[in-house]
């Protein structure tokens, strides 16, 4: 069963989620970058599942391009 749901063929279009805790890949990512421990990211996250917090990097590392590009748009 796919963790992550999303479209990074359309740009800007709905951010990719977990599928389980519907939490945005680009959160994750975003308090990855900030340095905070995994351990914290699961606690920051409520019903996030450390499989699926793993899934969300490997999604990241495929498609770095499309979720650096939502971080940016939230930044503006």
């Amino acid at each position: 069963m796919p963790i992550i749901e999303g479209c990074p063929i359309v740009p800007y279009s709905d951010p990719a989620r977990t599928d389980e805790s519907n939490t945005p890949v680009w959160i994750l990512i975003d308090q990855k970058r900030e340095g905070i421990s995994d351990v914290e990211i699961l606690e920051r996250n409520p019903g996030l599942t450390l499989s699926e917090l793993y899934e969300a990097y490997e999604y990241y590392c495929a498609n770095k391009r499309y979720i650096d590009r939502v971080i940016a748009n939230q930044d503006d």
